[in-house]
């Protein structure tokens, strides 16, 4: 999957390294449910000091590049797809939890 690896090579958000490590994040949530962009923003403020428009901005970067299955702008959140969740929690193995 280039577009997952070259999120840390070519993607550049302020305040962010370790993008990859972030999506791979999203595995903790359910597949087909929205997750909402404030829960994202609360979550990655805490662990990595982005604000909301730095979470903003990769998900879309993340939309653009087919990693999730949708930035819905008019609900505020994005949809991971079910096999998208399933890759990143092989990806992550035991680690996941």
């Amino acid at each position: 999957m280039s577009s997952l690896r070259s999120l840390d090579e070519h993607v550049t958000i302020a305040g962010g390294s370790a993008l990859q490590d972030r999506y791979l994040s999203l595995a903790i949530f359910p597949a087909a449910t929205p997750v909402p962009l404030e829960v994202l923003t609360q979550w990655w403020h805490s662990a990595y000091g982005w604000n909301r428009s730095a979470v903003r901005q990769f998900c879309r970067v993340l939309a653009d590049r087919s990693l999730v299955s949708a930035y819905l702008a008019d609900r505020d959140a994005i949809l991971l797809h079910d096999v998208f969740r399933g890759y990143l929690r092989h990806l992550l193995g035991d680690e996941w939890t």
